[in-house]
């Protein structure tokens, strides 16, 4: 029996068939990459002239893990998100009371999200938006981060802070500071 000769269109599927394959393998090695990250990433979109009308495109599956809640969860009705910060922070979340972050194209920002549990924890998300030209549509690349532990250290501080400052400012004892040989702080009773 000969054998027939490979045709074009054998030789174009086997490569497609070979590119999807290579793709699927990329596709799970970020998704484990990600699965491990201390940061979630996540996409959305944005029609500014439509009132409420953020979708939830990715979001990575550590999510869970931060606020306990599956990425899906999130994903399938995007007006969870808003539900979950806390109430005085909502308006740090907004385009439009940040307007700034537009024009800029980045945003930083640091808000109080409620976990599954009902606890709230801090998170910094960082934010890089990308505008559909020719529309009011926006793209939406961002991160987010726990920083709980570093602002409850940070309150720590100035809490620490103002004590040691009332203490030596209702001291009965001269208190004075100098640095370079000039006077930096004194106290009242000095």
């Amino acid at each position: 029996m000969s054998k027939k000769p490979p045709n074009r269109l054998d030789a174009s599927r086997t490569a497609e068939k070979s590119g999807e394959t290579e793709v699927m393998a990329l596709n799970e090695q970020l998704q484990r990459m990600l699965a491990i990250s201390p940061v979630v990433n996540y996409s959305v979109h944005l029609d500014l002239s439509v009132k409420n009308s953020l979708k939830i495109l990715f979001m990575s599956e550590n999510i869970a893990g931060l606020i306990g809640y599956e990425n899906r969860y999130l994903m399938d009705d995007s007006s969870r998100w808003y539900k979950l910060v806390h109430p005085d922070d909502r308006c740090k979340v907004t385009l439009d009371a940040n307007p700034e972050a537009s024009v800029a194209g980045r945003f930083e920002r640091v808000y109080r999200l409620r976990h599954r549990q009902g606890h709230y924890l801090w998170v910094q998300e960082w934010q890089r938006i990308v505008p559909v030209p020719g529309s009011s549509v926006v793209n939406i690349i961002g991160a987010l981060m726990d920083v709980t532990e570093r602002k409850q250290t940070e309150d720590r501080l100035r809490e620490m802070e103002e004590k040691y400052r009332c203490m030596v400012e209702q001291s009965i004892v001269g208190v004075y500071l100098i640095q370079d040989g000039r006077y930096k702080y004194v106290n009242p009773i000095f």
